[in-house]
C-alpha cells in the first residue's frame, strides 16, 4: 500500500507526512520513504512494487503513475492545502526569489493543477492549512482515522506536541545533515530544509506583496480562492 502526502507546495505539507509516517511506523505497518522527485516515483515503483507493507510518499506533484494506484486500490493520500497567496510568499521567501520570478515560473499554476488532480482522486484526506494550525491534535486524529489507525485523546495530543513549532526549529538546528547554508540540502528523516520553517502565520502576504503581485495572483486564482472561502482583495 501506498500513503502518498501529496499537499500544496508551503502548506505544511512536510508536517502532513511527519505525522503520517509516525503513525504508520508506530502501528508497524510500513515506513517512510525518503524523498524523490515525482518523475521517479515508476523507478521506485520498480523497486518497491511488490513490497505490501505501507510506503509513505512525500510528493507534490500528482503523476498518472501514482494516480493508477488509486485504481488499483492500492493507495491512500492526504493533502493540505492553504490560502495560495500565503503558499506564494512562503515559496518566495525560502527560495529566495522575487515575486515576478515565482510568478513567471508557473508556480500558481502547478499549485493549482496538483490541487484539482489531487482532490479528484478516490481516498484522500483533505486539510485546510488555516484549520490544522488552529488545531493541530484534531489534524492527528483526522489522519489516524483515514489510515484505519486507533488513537488515545492522550496520543494524539503528544504527537501533535512533537510537531509544535518550536519542536521542528528544533530538529532543524540539531540536524546535522542541514547544519550548512544550502538552502536546498534536508534532512531525510524528516525532510525539514534549513530554511524549512518561516513564522507560518496566516496572511502574511498582506505585509510581504505589493497590490501588483496580489492582484497578478488572484486574476490566476481568484475562482479557486473564493469558491475556498478566501476572500479576494484587488477584483
Amino acid at each position: 500500500m501506498w500513503v502518498f502526502c501529496g499537499g500544496m507546495m508551503r502548506s505544511a505539507s512536510t508536517l502532513q507526512y511527519q505525522i503520517t509516517a509516525q503513525l504508520v511506523e508506530a502501528a508497524q505497518l510500513g515506513r517512510r520513504l525518503p524523498w524523490t522527485e515525482a518523475e521517479d516515483f515508476p523507478e521506485l515503483w520498480r523497486h518497491l512494487g511488490q513490497d505490501n507493507t505501507w510506503k509513505v510518499y512525500k510528493t507534490h506533484i500528482c503523476t498518472q503513475s501514482m494516480i493508477e494506484e488509486f485504481g488499483r486500490a492500492n493507495a491512500l493520500g492526504v493533502y493540505i492545502y492553504r490560502d495560495i497567496r500565503d503558499a506564494f510568499t512562503s515559496q518566495m521567501v525560502k527560495e529566495g526569489v522575487s515575486a515576478k520570478m515565482l510568478l513567471d515560473s508557473g508556480f500558481i499554476q502547478v499549485c493549482l493543477d496538483n490541487y484539482y488532480h489531487w482532490s479528484q482522486l478516490p481516498q484522500v484526506l483533505i486539510s485546510r492549512y488555516e484549520t490544522v494550525m488552529k488545531n493541530l491534535s484534531n489534524e492527528v486524529f483526522r489522519i489516524a482515522d483515514h489510515l484505519g489507525i486507533d488513537l488515545t485523546f492522550e496520543q494524539a495530543q503528544q504527537i501533535a506536541n512533537d510537531f509544535s513549532l518550536d519542536k521542528q526549529q528544533s530538529r532543524i538546528e540539531q540536524s546535522q545533515a542541514i547544519c550548512n547554508t544550502d538552502r536546498h540540502q534536508f534532512d531525510q528523516h524528516s525532510l525539514l530544509h534549513i530554511n524549512h520553517i518561516h513564522s507560518g502565520k496566516v496572511g502574511r502576504w498582506k505585509t510581504e506583496l505589493c497590490l501588483g503581485d496580489v492582484e497578478q495572483i488572484e486574476k490566476l486564482a481568484g475562482v479557486w480562492m473564493q469558491d475556498r472561502g478566501y476572500g479576494l482583495s484587488t477584483l
